[in-house]
C-alpha cells in the first residue's frame, strides 16, 4: 500500500527577486493564486504502475512472474527520539526536542533555518547550541522562537519587518527582538508576526497591505506594535494577510484581508482592526490557513469558514462559508 506522505506542489514562482517552491503562486503584487498539487501518494502510485508497465514489455517471458520490487522501510532518525514540538513553513521545517535544543531542515534561500547561511538542508539540523528554547513558530520564509527567559527572537526573510528588528535586512542566525523578556506566543505566516505578551497585550509587526495588524491602517510596522490597548488577549493565529484572535472571555475576534469569508464575519469586506466573530464566549482555540480558518469551541466541537476549493473546510463539499459552520453538522 502506498502512503500518503504529503503533497508535490508547483510551479516555481519569483516574489520579490526571490524563487519559492509552493503551492501558492505569488504575483509581483504580491497576491496568491492557487497551483494545481497532486498528492506524493498518486505520484508514487503512477511511478510505480510505470515502472511495472515497462517491465513487462520486453523483459518478461511467458509463464515467468516478475520479481517484486523491493521498497525502502521508513526509518527513524538515528539518535533522535525525543521530539517535544514541531512546526513548518512554506518549504522549512523547525521541530524543538525536550533538552530545549532546536532544530531545523528543509528550504533556506533567507536563512529561515538560523544555520548561518542560504544552504538547504536535508536532515534536521541543529540551530546553535542552546537548549533554552520553549516555542517555535513558522512564516513563509521567516522563523521566530521564544526562550525560557520570555525573550523572542527571530531570523529569515524580512522584506516588510515581519522579523521586528528595525530594518528590512534578513538574517541567518536567530536574532533577538528587542529587550522584552515577557513574551508568552507568537505566530507568523507570509510576512506577519503577530506576538502575545505575559500581560495579554497584543503585538503585530511586518506586512500590513490589508490591515492584517490590526492596527487601523495599511502601513507595515518593522518593529513589534500594540494593538489596541486590550490585555486579555489568550490566543492568537495568522492566516496569509489576517489574523484571528481569542480572548480570555472566550469571544473571537477577526481581521485583515476578507476575501472569501475567511474572516467569520457574514461578509468578504476588509476589517482593518479587531472585529467579534458572532456572539459566542466559548472559543477556546483558533488556527488560520490560505484563507481557511477553524477553530475549537470549548465543548469539543470544530467550526470552519472561508476558502473550501479543495474542501480543506471538512464540510463534505467545496462552497465558501463566511460564518463559522460546524464539521460533522452539515451545510448550514
Amino acid at each position: 500500500m502506498v502512503t500518503d506522505l504529503g503533497w508535490l506542489m508547483w510551479p516555481r514562482t519569483a516574489y520579490r527577486g526571490r524563487t519559492f517552491d509552493s503551492g501558492v503562486a505569488i504575483t509581483t503584487e504580491g497576491r496568491s493564486v492557487r497551483a494545481r498539487r497532486i498528492p506524493v501518494s498518486v505520484a508514487l502510485a503512477l511511478l510505480l504502475v510505470s515502472v511495472t508497465v515497462a517491465a513487462g514489455c520486453g523483459q518478461q517471458r511467458a509463464g515467468t512472474a516478475p520479481s517484486p520490487t523491493p521498497r525502502p522501510t521508513p526509518r527513524p532518525t538515528p539518535g533522535l527520539h525525543d521530539w517535544a514540538a514541531v512546526v513548518c513553513g512554506s518549504a522549512h521545517t523547525l521541530a524543538l526536542q525536550k533538552n530545549g535544543s532546536l532544530w531545523a531542515w528543509g528550504g533556506n534561500d533567507a536563512g529561515q533555518l538560523g544555520l548561518g547561511d542560504t544552504k538547504e538542508r536535508h536532515a534536521p539540523t541543529r540551530v546553535g547550541s542552546a537548549s533554552d528554547w520553549t516555542t517555535v513558530a513558522c512564516g513563509y520564509q521567516h522563523s521566530l522562537g521564544l526562550k525560557n527567559d520570555g525573550s523572542l527572537w527571530a531570523w529569515g526573510y524580512n522584506g516588510a519587518g515581519e522579523l521586528g528588528l528595525g530594518d528590512i535586512d534578513d538574517r541567518h542566525t536567530p536574532t533577538r527582538v528587542g529587550s522584552a523578556s515577557d513574551w508568552a506566543a507568537v505566530s507568523c505566516d507570509f510576512t506577519v508576526t503577530l506576538g502575545l505578551q505575559k500581560d495579554g497585550s497584543l503585538w503585530a509587526w511586518g506586512g500590513n497591505g490589508f490591515g492584517q495588524l490590526g492596527l487601523g491602517d495599511t502601513r507595515d510596522r518593522l518593529t513589534p506594535t500594540q494593538v489596541g490597548t486590550a490585555n486579555d488577549w489568550a490566543a492568537v493565529a495568522c492566516g496569509y494577510d489576517y489574523g484571528l484572535a481569542v480572548k480570555k472571555d472566550g469571544t473571537l475576534w477577526a481581521w485583515g484581508h476578507n476575501y472569501v469569508g475567511q474572516l467569520g464575519l457574514g461578509d468578504t469586506t476588509t476589517r482593518l482592526t479587531p472585529t467579534r466573530v458572532g456572539t459566542s464566549n466559548d472559543w477556546a482555540s483558533v488556527s488560520c490557513g490560505d484563507g481557511d480558518t477553524l477553530a475549537v469551541k470549548t465543548n469539543g466541537t470544530l467550526w470552519a469558514w472561508g476558502f473550501n476549493g479543495n474542501g480543506e473546510l471538512g464540510l463534505g463539499d467545496t462552497k465558501e462559508r463566511h460564518t463559522p459552520t460546524e464539521v460533522g453538522s452539515g451545510s448550514p
